[in-house]
């Protein structure tokens, strides 16, 4: 199955699609500087020494990974789900 792709403008709420009653696992935001950003959660690995899902947050030339995360993060603001990125 492809993957559920989700675009909030900034600064709204971002609901996010639902299939079957579940949350999307890739959402497209846009941050302050108009940098479109790619969210997706990712299972844990079997060779990840930490076995704990992550979100990836990709843009041109930027990776940033975040392993403590909201079970909500499909539905927050665009603004509140970068602030998530930039936490360390």
């Amino acid at each position: 199955m492809e993957p559920i792709r989700n675009h909030d403008g900034a600064g709204t709420k971002g609901t996010g699609h639902r299939l079957s009653g579940l949350a999307p696992r890739t959402r497209v935001i846009v941050d302050d500087d108009g940098r479109i950003w790619t969210v997706e959660q990712l299972r844990a690995a079997a060779t990840d020494p930490i076995q704990q899902p992550s979100l990836l947050f990709t843009t041109e030339n930027v990776m940033r990974r975040i392993r403590h995360f909201p079970e909500n993060w499909h539905s927050l603001a665009d603004a509140d789900l970068y602030a998530l990125s930039l936490k360390r």
